[in-house]
């Protein structure tokens, strides 16, 4: 088995962990905003749709996404690694502004027995603020 078809079935297993992870931190998420609308608003609670992670090269999210992980992607310049950038978007209400975002840095040097290196933010105003980062 060549080191790529490893790599390639690693990337499956994890992005199938990330998946489910992701599924967890979005019913949670669901189930809060749920409760607060209940507080406020009698309106049902919407099943959680589950995050694809993609690469989007050039939309304002992997500008963000860049921009977030800047850190990670210039070390991984420094020693001739090209992390794939992976992200994508949920909302996290019917407000304009909240939504979160998730990434993923895939590559050689990013991934290993843990996973790949992930993180994901939340956006306040105008600004995204990190509330896990793996």
């Amino acid at each position: 088995m060549t080191i790529q078809q490893i790599l390639s079935r690693t990337r499956l297993r994890h992005l199938a962990l990330l998946t489910v992870s992701v599924l967890s931190v979005a019913a949670t998420v669901s189930a809060a905003t749920t409760h607060h609308r209940a507080t406020h608003h009698t309106q049902h609670p919407s099943a959680a749709a589950p995050v694809i992670l993609s690469a989007h090269p050039g939309t304002q999210l992997d500008i963000d996404a860049r921009k977030l992980n800047s850190d990670d992607l210039e070390d991984a310049a420094k020693h001739h690694d090209h992390p794939v950038v992976l992200v994508g978007s949920a909302p996290l209400s019917s407000g304009k502004n909240d939504e979160a975002l998730f990434v993923q840095l895939q590559s050689a040097r990013l991934c290993g027995s843990a996973g790949c290196t992930t993180s994901v933010y939340l956006r306040h105003n105008d600004s995204w603020n990190t509330v896990l980062a793996l």
